[in-house]
């Protein structure tokens, strides 16, 4: 059954006795006498499993066995442990209401399970182990509140830094538990589970601002040392798309921590910019999920002599990815002398030139005098007085004066 999707074999298995025998040996043997095969089948029954193998398991009462194998002294065994742990909590996240707390969260503290897999993520230095046992924690704690902020901080961290996993199912399980924790519930059973980023985009005013944006400094904060992912890009966008609604609304109603805190926001998202946008994949990656976009309209809204120089910095990274290429087999050069520089050329061709390059070329196309003012003498000879001719000439211009 290793990595096979067959859940009429696991069901037979289930049905013949073998969970029991298991969790028996989980429960009830010394731990130095258990090694890693036993906990390896286990973990074939739970992975790929859908939720009714998952609900079969669950009523043969799993957790107190699983939990005892935590305090195993081989890493291989507790890696194990913690995936087979974190298989059923995800089956059941997904499963489950999300204003709800988790299920299985009375369950599993009753078997001080929550504590075990806190002491170890405090403790191990098996990044392993590490990863995994945050994955659980963050699952487990839908719609509770951290008090622990340091603490918090260091699960959100690790969590964040697993979106970009190769492993697919790692990336999974991580994305499920990063959601967990962003559910600031502080009734811990609320029937409106808060995601900080969605809530204050999509109430005017929001309710507690103050804390939400503070919610959401606390995300863009745990993204710093992420890797590039689409993951990391898509909540930078959404904190830049907050720090934009902040600063356009009625500014009577902003409070002085409210714009220290946007601020701060607006500050951790562009270093974050900074520092992954430096290959042509992750600047093709900031146009897809809108970062490119909201970056100018904050970018719009600075005044001129408030741009900072990280960054003016920043924009010679923002090269299209066939730039380079075009030059090089000479596209550019060839489209502006045989099309812009020629009087035979009509001027939607013209325009349609313009509208090219000006994609290509975010701070514009970096032309000698003489060429521009050759260019602009075209577009403003009119040898035909067509109005979608002059229409054209005209969108043409618009387009050489933003970029100029």
């Amino acid at each position: 059954m290793k990595n096979k999707e067959n859940n009429k074999l696991r069901k037979i298995a289930i049905g013949f006795g073998v969970i029991d025998a298991y969790l028996n040996i989980f429960t009830s043997y010394d731990l130095s006498i258990i090694t890693y095969p036993y906990i390896e089948a286990f973990f074939s029954l739970t992975y790929p499993s859908g939720h009714r193998i998952i609900q079969r398991i669950i009523s043969h009462n799993p957790y107190q066995g699983l939990i005892r194998l935590l305090d195993h002294t081989a890493s291989e065994i507790i890696i194990e442990t913690l995936s087979c742990i974190e298989n059923i909590l995800s089956v059941i996240t997904i499963s489950s209401p999300e204003s709800n707390r988790h299920p299985h969260y009375d369950i599993i503290v009753s078997c001080n399970g929550i504590n075990k897999i806190l002491n170890i993520f405090k403790q191990t230095k098996n990044k392993t182990i590490k990863d995994r046992s945050a994955i659980c924690y963050g699952l487990l704690l839908r719609g509770c509140e951290i008090t622990d902020s340091q603490l918090k901080n260091e699960v959100i961290a690790n969590i964040t830094q697993l979106i970009s996993n190769p492993d697919t199912q790692i990336k999974n399980h991580a994305r499920l538990a990063l959601d967990n924790l962003q559910r600031k519930d502080r009734n811990q059973r609320s029937d409106q589970p808060i995601h900080p980023i969605k809530q204050i985009a999509r109430l005017t005013p929001p309710p507690k601002p103050d804390a939400l944006l503070n919610a959401i400094d606390l995300v863009i904060e745990s993204l710093k040392a992420a890797k590039s992912s689409s993951y990391l890009f898509e909540k930078v966008t959404e904190g830049l798309k907050v720090v934009s609604q902040i600063e356009t609304c009625e500014q009577s109603k902003v409070t002085n921590e409210m714009r220290s805190t946007t601020k701060k926001i607006k500050n951790n998202c562009m270093n974050i910019i900074k520092s992954k946008i430096k290959k042509n994949e992750e600047v093709e990656l900031g146009f897809r999920t809108g970062l490119i976009s909201e970056f100018i309209e904050i970018m719009k809204r600075l005044p001129y002599n408030e741009l900072r120089k990280d960054v003016q910095l920043l924009l010679p990274y923002i090269i299209h990815p066939y730039v380079q290429a075009l030059e090089k087999q000479g596209v550019i050069k060839n489209i502006i002398s045989t099309i812009l520089l020629s009087k035979e050329s009509e001027n939607i061709n013209k325009r349609q030139v313009i509208i090219l390059l000006d994609s290509l070329y975010n701070e514009g196309i970096k032309l000698s005098s003489e060429l521009q003012v050759r260019i602009i003498s075209q577009l403003c000879e009119y040898k035909r007085c067509d109005k979608w001719d002059i229409r054209y000439a005209l969108e043409s211009l618009s387009y050489l004066a933003i970029n100029k």
